[in-house]
């Protein structure tokens, strides 16, 4: 290669880590989007419309790109091989949840779950699931603060948001949530809180008699 050759492509490398990202500020949605679909091809990456996701997934990505898909869906190659496409696998101290996708593919979603003390490990199943779901709080809770109701109607203000998987493991949920604000922490009496769009997102995907397997 010339070196006339070399400075032009050092430029638009240049152009391509910097320039892109400074003037995201003045695109439209559309051009946005369109923007990380064309980096995700080249980084690998497959994104749906843009949704949250957890930092544990922008270690592989180059540093340009890292800022702006920490915040966007993303498949990942599968790094549980051992477990058959259709499981649930949540990794309690990274915050996240994934959902083997077939042999080579994971989806990654972020979430909130318990508290330090109201932490399970172990494996479980999906019993079923239920579409704008009732919250009865537990026994435990009600106790802890009797001023609870014995059940909260789908709405606004219903903590299980608008999709909830049970499991069988005592009562533990994976659900939505009305604290979005809570997702990437340990803020929750035991459940895996998701966004309401990624719970529904994985409503669909799960089916009953699913494993669920809660690492730490």
């Amino acid at each position: 290669m010339h070196i006339k050759s070399k400075i032009i492509a050092v430029s638009v490398l240049h152009i391509f880590f910097s320039g892109t990202f400074a003037s995201a500020e003045f695109m439209t949605e559309a051009e946005r989007r369109a923007q990380l679909v064309e980096i995700a091809e080249q980084a690998k990456y497959r994104p749906e419309t843009p949704k949250p996701i957890s930092v544990a997934s922008k270690k592989d990505l180059p540093v340009a790109t890292a800022a702006v898909y920490v915040h966007e869906a993303m498949f990942e190659d599968n790094a549980y091989p051992q477990y058959q496409p259709g499981t649930i696998v949540i990794r309690t101290g990274e915050r996240v949840l994934h959902y083997i996708e077939d042999d080579s593919t994971m989806r990654t979603y972020p979430i909130a779950v318990g508290r330090e003390g109201a932490q399970w490990v172990g494996t479980t199943k999906v019993t079923h699931k239920r579409k704008n779901p009732e919250w009865r709080p537990t026994p435990n809770m009600r106790k802890r603060n009797p001023k609870l109701p014995e059940v909260v109607k789908a709405g606004p203000s219903n903590p299980l948001g608008i999709r909830a998987i049970y499991l069988a493991e005592g009562y533990l949920r994976i659900h939505g949530t009305n604290e979005p604000k809570s997702i990437g922490k340990a803020a929750s009496s035991g459940c895996y809180r998701m966004h309401n769009e990624h719970v529904s997102e994985l409503y669909e995907l799960v089916q009953g008699g699913a494993k669920v397997v809660v690492l730490k």
